[in-house]
């Protein structure tokens, strides 16, 4: 889902199978940006909600979320929307991104 105001991109929304498996999750997002002007208007709030409602409506009790790690921001908001960290990658010298994984249990 992309959405945009006058032609200009606003957020992008990608959610489904996951692209790269981890674990037992049939269901993720894949990339949820807001462009930084954007931010803190409640927003993403919205389209994680979106993201939520639909996967529950399929009857998946589950699914994850992939950030940088050193991605304060956003590691912040996805704790806010009730994410459980459950993996982090080491820091390693051959200059690969580091990446934290939340889960979130449908309810």
């Amino acid at each position: 889902m992309l959405l945009n105001i006058n032609q200009k991109l606003l957020a992008i929304l990608v959610f489904g199978k996951p692209l790269r498996p981890f674990r037992n999750y049939t269901q993720e997002i894949g990339l949820l940006y807001i462009r930084k002007d954007f931010q803190k208007l409640g927003i993403g709030k919205k389209l994680f909600n979106l993201t939520y409602s639909h996967i529950q409506s399929t009857g998946v009790d589950n699914f994850f979320i992939s950030c940088h790690k050193y991605n304060t921001n956003a590691r912040k908001f996805y704790e806010k929307m009730g994410g459980k960290l459950v993996y982090t990658d080491e820091d390693t010298e051959n200059g690969g991104i580091p990446q934290v994984k939340y889960e979130y249990t449908i309810k």
